[in-house]
């Protein structure tokens, strides 16, 4: 019989006792459980026995096992960690490492194991490829909370963030292993996440977020917040989740839901020096995120505290949507909506996309599209619709007279870089197309102001891709 117990420590011939076994190969448990005696040893964590009885075929097997020994030892350790000494708050894969860090009894203590042996830790004789086990001595007492593996393996702890560096083309080992003390902001109880190039942690007052990110000019890691003019989104932050070039755009998303039920999200593309916070709500609450590749999900109570599994997709501007087949001018809602609710549809022919406005759902829980029979569209999306709305900051500018900052000034003129645009709002003035609009959009505008802003709204659920835009200031 050969048996898999990781760093055994028995030593050929050595007698053993083994209860809890359960029968496998056909050999009963009593041939299995009682006095034994170590046959032979394969590796540290694979030796081998004989049964009092002859198999009939090779299988795995186990049950609650308990193997026992009477051989003397004078190798005594106390476990790191234990039910009595705590287990670890954080734990990371790191340089083919597996990496624990803090615990109850051991709150600034990182252990590392061999490498490429992710149960043993063992430190050996400081062997390369031994386990480490390491104190974040920097002064204080740092309560490691979280660990992330990026360029270096960083650590976020309550009152600090620190790393171990990674060197150039060398491994960590015992020798070389260090950890180094970077910013005394720390982290609050919600993980971090690498996001295009930095880490984002929530400072741990619970009110700011800030980016975790190696400078070359100060050889140093910085944490600059990033919610400064976004602080009144950040509210309790509960869960995080990191979709990378997400919903088919170049950008990288971080989601980030809040106890007050809504949901941030952080849009960053550091190639374009391009980074923006949103505000997203629904009908009910957010709960948890999580991320899938380029896929984001959420789970939302709705506002009858029902459990939703929901998908943020960039396909139509509707929220808790159904999509569905149009048969006999119906569609199918029953599923999320019920008689006398509101929604609104847009339909497809397999081409493009149209909105038909809002509907009431009829007794047949269905909604009845035969107002526009013949049009040829064969299937729909009907939800609530929802509007997105950008204010930009005041508009300044160096005039001939100095900056026009607090001075009465207009715009005239608004260009806008528009992509497939299909429904927006500028200012008040309107621009609606069937086909979607690409390039250049000017509107002309009246009126003065000592903070004039330019305010784009979509209230039709249709495709808007906004690039920039140029304003004319008099």
């Amino acid at each position: 019989m050969e048996v898999t117990q990781i760093a055994h420590g028995f030593s050929g011939s050595e007698a053993i006792t083994i209860s809890g076994a359960s029968a496998t190969g056909g050999i009963n448990t009593g041939n299995l459980n009682g006095a034994r005696t170590v046959s032979g040893i394969i590796d540290e964590n694979t030796f081998t026995f004989t049964a009092g009885g002859a198999a009939s075929s090779a299988e795995d097997g186990g049950g609650q096992v308990t193997i026992t020994t009477h051989a003397p030892s004078l190798d005594w350790d106390e476990q790191a960690l234990s039910a009595k000494r705590g287990y670890p708050a954080a734990v990371e894969f790191h340089q083919n490492r597996l990496v624990f860090g803090g615990s109850i009894a051991e709150p600034d203590n990182i252990w590392f194991s061999k490498i490429g042996s992710f149960f043993n830790f063992d430190v050996g004789d400081a062997a390369d490829d031994d386990a480490i086990s390491l104190v974040a001595a920097t002064g204080d007492v740092n309560e490691i909370r979280y660990l992330v593996s990026n360029r270096d393996l960083q650590i976020f702890t309550a009152s600090s963030e620190l790393y171990v560096p990674t060197y150039l083309n060398q491994a960590i080992t015992p020798t070389n292993v260090q950890i180094r003390k970077q910013t005394p902001y720390g982290s609050e109880h919600i993980e971090p996440m690498p996001v295009d190039g930095a880490t984002i942690f929530v400072q741990r007052n619970g009110k700011i977020v800030r980016e975790y990110l190696f400078t070359d000019t100060e050889e140093a890691y910085t944490s600059t917040a990033v919610s400064t003019i976004a602080s009144h989104l950040i509210s309790s932050p509960k869960y995080m989740a990191v979709v990378h070039s997400g919903f088919g755009l170049p950008d990288s998303y971080a989601a980030i839901t809040s106890g007050n039920g809504d949901l941030v999200l952080f849009s960053s593309n550091r190639a374009e020096k391009r980074a923006s916070w949103t505000r997203v709500t629904t009908n009910g609450d957010f709960g948890s995120v999580v991320a899938i590749e380029d896929r984001l999900f959420a789970n939302v109570y709705d506002s009858d505290g029902k459990l939703q599994l929901c998908e943020f997709t960039g396909d139509v501007g509707l929220d808790l949507y159904l999509y569905g087949a149009i048969s006999s001018n119906l569609v199918d809602v029953s599923a999320l909506y019920s008689s006398g609710d509101t929604v609104d549809v847009i339909v497809t022919d397999g081409t493009g996309l149209s909105h038909l406005g809002s509907f009431t759902v009829n007794a047949g829980d269905d909604v009845d599209l035969t107002a526009y029979a013949g049009l040829g569209f064969t299937h729909a999306y009907v939800g609530v619709k929802f509007t997105a709305k950008i204010v930009t900051n005041p508009i300044d500018a160096s005039m001939g007279n100095g900056p026009a900052t607090g001075s009465i000034r207009g715009m005239t003129n608004i260009v806008l870089d528009l992509k497939s645009a299909r429904s927006l709002t500028v200012n008040g003035h309107k621009l609606v197309t069937e086909t979607g609009f690409t390039g250049k959009k000017e509107f002309r505008l009246l009126g003065y102001s000592r903070d004039p802003q330019i305010t784009i709204e979509q209230n039709d659920p249709l495709s808007l891709q906004i690039n920039g835009l140029v304003a004319e200031l008099i």
